[in-house]
Order: C-alpha cells, then structure tokens, then sequence
C-alpha cells in the first residue's frame, strides 16, 4: 500500500538532517503489550514493545507483518502503569515479525510524561544490569581449631575442674550468666519502616515467568509490603515481582523482590527501585492511612487498630 506523500517527505527530511544513524533519542529496554493499528484500514496487530525512545520504539508481533514500511498506524502500550498511546509511522522492518516505529505528533504534555517513565525504566534497567555484574564472592575453607579458647570466670573455671566451690550459689549463677543467651536488642529488627494494616486487591506479577498471581495486601510500609495470595506462592524468596494495587483512589505499581515466605500463600516483598514520583506518593498515602488509624482509635477508644479497606 502506498504511504502518504506528506508521510514520505518526513521520512526523507529525516533521512537528511540525521544521516544513517537516525536514534536521536537513547532506547531503554522493556517487554510490555502492544497493540498497533493501521490507520489506512481496520487492522489491528498484536505484540510485545521490546525497548522505546523518546522518539520511537520497537515491537514484535504474534503474526507475520507484510504491509511495509512508511505507514501511518497507532501504537498502544502500557509502561510502568501508565497507558500511552502516539500515533507514527513503521520506519523500519528487520524481519517478518519485527519493526519499528517513530512517533509522529506527540503532545508536550505526553513527550514529558513519557520522558519521566523512561527514567524509571532507566534506573531500573541499572540496577538489574548491576545485580547481574555482582558475582558471589569466593567461598574459602575454613579451618576451625580443635579448641576455642573462650574467657571463663575463675569460679567457673575452678568448678570444672573440680575444685570444690566457695559458693555453689554464685557459682551456678555465673555459670547462668555466661552461657544464657542474650536477649535481641531492637537494632537487631530490619524493619526501618512502620507498617500500616491495609485490605486491598493486588495483582502480583512474576517478573521472569511472567505469571499474574492475584490476592490482598494485608500490610503496607514504604518499604515493602506483605500479600496473601490465592494461589500457593512456590517460587521461593528472592524472586523479582512487581505488585499492582489501588489505594485511596491511587494506582501504584512497584517493582520489588520476595522477601520473606510466612506460609504458602503468605509472602513479603521488599520494594525496590522506587522512583522519586512513588516514594513520595506512598509517603503521602502511608500518612493518610496512619492518620486514619488515629481518628478511628480515638472514636473506638482502646481496641485493635482497623484495616483500611478498599
């Protein structure tokens, strides 16, 4: 089919000013769905967007694509919780299921829009390439002597050899004192943020398999949060996640890592990678929620502290 004049024009205009290497714009690897509509004729394409620009992005699709280049169509995805949707034009095919597409016409108020997602995706894709770069470190053997030798009391000491003690009393005492384990001090407790009790649906999607669990929150923090699933969570601690949820009217979709595993359908996840834009949303939320608490105490009087519930 045979592209717009106006269309062809861009594309050579383009062509000129920037030469063979046309990326204006650095591209930032993702893997999200897509769909893209041609707007000469009712047909819609189905794919995946594997990396974006602030000028285009790059989408492989479930089926053969033979319409060419140079032709007007609509891409839609959704990055980071946020829906976009430009209009462009196909710029470029390296296979039959693979092309790419320019933005054509993009609002100021979207360019910047995208442009704040992108950051994020280019500090999370940091921090994953750095993950990746950390090797474990070397693990040597550890040669451990035949005795330890460890600082006893002399009334210990005299007791097990035998010595028979000035006082059985204060002898067993010292023993008590020297071996009794030592209570845990509160530095000992990880949890540098206070938890709030929420009731909230959440969509908990593993990141590698590509698996959607859904379930409640039936805790938040600013830093990370505690699910109970519907399904068993098997995966294991240490698996990337991103959670999906809406809370006071608020959507949030927060990248993280399985934490800790209460029971099998009970986990906690540490937040990760947090841009500027959430932490502070979830600063403001958190205090919502624990203002709330406060209001609702007060009208109970002494009791359990309510769930915020959405």
């Amino acid at each position: 089919m045979a592209a717009q004049p106006e269309t062809v024009q861009e594309d050579q205009q383009s062509r000129k000013s920037n030469g063979p290497d046309r990326r204006a714009y650095p591209r930032h690897k993702v893997d999200c769905a897509a769909v893209v509509s041609a707007v000469s004729w009712s047909m819609q394409i189905w794919g995946r967007v594997t990396d974006v620009s602030l000028g285009g992005c790059r989408v492989v699709t479930d089926q053969r694509y033979t319409a060419g280049i140079l032709v007007r169509v609509e891409v839609q995805f959704q990055l980071r919780g946020v829906a976009f949707r430009f209009a462009g034009v196909i710029v470029g095919s390296r296979e039959a299921r693979c092309f790419a597409v320019r933005f054509l016409d993009v609002p100021a108020r979207r360019w910047e829009e995208l442009a704040e997602v992108l950051a994020e995706v280019a500090q999370a894709n940091a921090s994953a390439l750095l993950a990746r770069l950390r090797t474990p470190p070397e693990i040597l053997p550890i040669t451990i002597p035949a005795v330890i030798p460890v600082a006893v009391p002399v009334e210990v000491s005299a007791a097990l050899r035998g010595d028979p003690p000035q006082d059985a009393v204060s002898v067993a005492h010292s023993v008590q004192s020297h071996i009794a384990p030592k209570a845990p001090s509160a530095a000992s407790d990880r949890r540098s943020h206070r938890r709030h009790g929420v009731d909230t649906s959440v969509r908990l999607l593993l990141i590698k398999g590509g698996i959607c669990m859904p379930g409640r929150i039936v805790n938040l923090s600013l830093g990370g949060c505690r699910i109970r699933t519907q399904e068993q969570f098997k995966v294991g601690i240490y698996v990337r996640v991103e959670a999906e949820f809406q809370l006071h009217g608020l959507p949030f979709r927060v990248g993280g890592v399985s934490q800790a595993i209460q029971d099998k359908n009970t986990i906690g996840v540490r937040f990760l990678d947090v841009s500027e834009r959430k932490r502070r949303q979830l600063t403001e939320l958190i205090a919502e929620i624990a203002e709330a608490f406060e209001e609702a105490a007060g009208e109970r009087g002494a009791g359990d502290k309510p769930a915020m519930t959405q």
